[in-house]
C-alpha cells in the first residue's frame, strides 16, 4: 500500500461530449476539505457525478457501494474488411435496492461521495464458519 491520498472520480455518461465541469467544479472545492479531513490509511473516495448541468444536481450523498452486475453478451458483428469481430455489451443488474448505495444516490440525480478501502473478506459467512465448524484438525 503507498499511503498516497486517492480520489477517484467518474461522471457517469458514456458520451465523448459529456460536461464535465460540473464535476470539476465540485472537485475544486471539494478536495480541500478531504484534505483537512485526512483520509484513513487505506481508503480512497469513489465520487460519482450524475451526467447533469450543475443547476439539475440534487446535492449530495454519502454512500454505501451497492451490489450490481453486468449480465454480459457478446454480439458477433464484421468490420469493413469482412473480418469478424465481437462487441461486448449487455443489462446492468442492480441488486441491491438499499437507499444509501451509489447507484441510487445517482440515480436521484446526487453526486455519490463512497469511501472504499479493501477488505474483501465476507464477514457474514466468516462468522457462520466459526460458530458452525470445529476449528480443530
Amino acid at each position: 500500500m503507498l499511503d498516497v491520498p486517492a480520489i477517484a472520480v467518474s461522471l457517469t455518461s458514456y458520451h465523448p461530449d459529456a460536461d464535465f465541469v460540473p464535476a470539476a467544479e465540485f472537485m475544486k472545492r471539494f478536495t480541500p476539505e478531504v484534505a483537512r479531513l485526512r483520509l484513513p490509511r487505506g481508503t480512497l473516495l469513489n465520487v460519482n457525478v450524475p451526467a447533469l448541468p450543475s443547476s439539475e444536481i440534487r446535492g449530495l450523498a454519502y454512500t454505501k457501494q451497492g451490489a450490481s452486475y453486468w449480465e454480459d453478451e457478446f454480439e458477433k458483428r464484421v468490420d469493413p474488411q469482412e473480418r469478424p469481430y465481437y462487441w461486448l455489451k449487455g443489462k446492468y443488474i442492480m441488486e441491491d435496492k438499499n437507499e444509501d448505495i451509489d447507484d441510487i444516490a445517482i440515480r436521484d440525480g446526487k453526486i455519490s461521495i463512497t469511501p472504499i478501502h479493501y477488505d474483501l473478506t465476507n464477514h457474514d459467512f466468516l462468522r457462520t464458519l466459526r460458530s458452525s465448524w470445529p476449528d480443530t484438525f
